[in-house]
C-alpha cells in the first residue's frame, strides 16, 4: 500500500488537525469501509445491513456469538496461513493473503463492536461490556492462538 500523502492525513481528522497516528492506519480504516460496503452488498440487504450475521438467530444462536465464530474461524485461517508462510507452503487458495484475511478479522470485529451496542444499550453509555453471568466469549483460546502465531 502506498503511503498517503499530508492532504489525505489531515482529511481524515474531523477538527482539520493532523492525525498522531501513522497515517496509514488512516489508509486502512477508510480501506476497511470500502470493504464493509462492498460485502455488505453481497451477503446483506438494504433494510438490514447485518441481515446476514443475523441468519445464526434462527438456529437460536446470538448474533454476537455467530460473529465470534466468524472471527475465530478467520483467526484460524491466518494461523494456517502464517504456518504455510514459514514452511515456504505459500497460500492454500491461489490470491488469499494474510493481510485480507487480517482485513475481515478487522472488519469482524468492529462489526461484532456495532452488535455489542446494539445488545448492551449500558456499553453505549460508556460502561465497559460485561459478560453475561456464566458466558465466555473465548478470549483466553484468542490469546493463546495469537501467542502462537
Amino acid at each position: 500500500m502506498d503511503t498517503v500523502t499530508d492532504d489525505v492525513y489531515r482529511h481524515l481528522n474531523p477538527e482539520g488537525k493532523p492525525r498522531s497516528g501513522h497515517p496509514n492506519f488512516y489508509q486502512l480504516l477508510n480501506e476497511l469501509a470500502a470493504l464493509h460496503d462492498a460485502k455488505n452488498q453481497d451477503y446483506a440487504n438494504a433494510a438490514d445491513p447485518f441481515a446476514n450475521f443475523r441468519a445464526c438467530e434462527k438456529a437460536g444462536i446470538p448474533m454476537t456469538d455467530g460473529i465470534y465464530t466468524r472471527m475465530s474461524d478467520k483467526w484460524e485461517r491466518i494461523t494456517n496461513l502464517l504456518a504455510k508462510r514459514r514452511q515456504a507452503e505459500g497460500p492454500a487458495v491461489a490470491g488469499e493473503s494474510i493481510r485480507d484475511s487480517l482485513l475481515d478479522l478487522a472488519a469482524y470485529a468492529l462489526i461484532e463492536c456495532v452488535a455489542l451496542d446494539e445488545a448492551t444499550p449500558s456499553w453505549q453509555s460508556g460502561k465497559i461490556y460485561a459478560e453475561p453471568e456464566g458466558v465466555k466469549l473465548g478470549m483466553d483460546d484468542f490469546r493463546r492462538n495469537f501467542a502462537d502465531a
